[in-house]
């Protein structure tokens, strides 16, 4: 008849398996996170046209002329929004900046906005539609 090993013997055998198999989780989504790394897809690879990407560009580019202001050139800040709005936006973006314009400048107010995600909804030539978020 054999006798059990000590619990001492037991324990570290299981501390021992138990770290095994975390560092085989750990090596395996390391190595996810890597493929994923090496595999990054351009758009071109997906049949977005180069249009669509700098349509993308160009609108953040916009987005972040159109809600960026500063006390010190509002005049030059409006122009350059109007420059680049038509229709029912323009008006409300005109009316909006004349009330900024009436209080910016005593609170010294200086707005940088940043476009956080910018993407193509839809892309067909001549134009493209997109959608950005500040």
């Amino acid at each position: 008849m054999s006798t059990p090993a000590p619990p001492s013997r037991r324990i570290w055998w299981i501390v021992a398996a138990a770290a095994i198999v975390m560092l085989l989780v750990c090596g395996g989504v390391v190595g996810v996170g890597l493929w994923a790394v090496n595999k990054r897809i351009t758009a071109a690879q997906i049949g977005i046209p180069p249009q669509a990407e700098q349509a993308v560009t160009t609108a953040a580019d916009l987005m972040r002329r159109l809600f960026s202001y500063d006390y010190r050139h509002l005049d030059a800040d409006l122009a350059a929004g109007l420059a680049v709005t038509t229709g029912p936006f323009r008006q409300r973006y005109a009316q909006t900046m004349a009330q900024i314009k009436a209080s910016a400048p005593a609170q010294q107010i200086v707005i940088s906005a940043s476009v956080v995600q910018s993407g193509v909804i839809s892309s067909r030539a001549p134009a493209a539609q997109t959608c950005s978020s500040t």
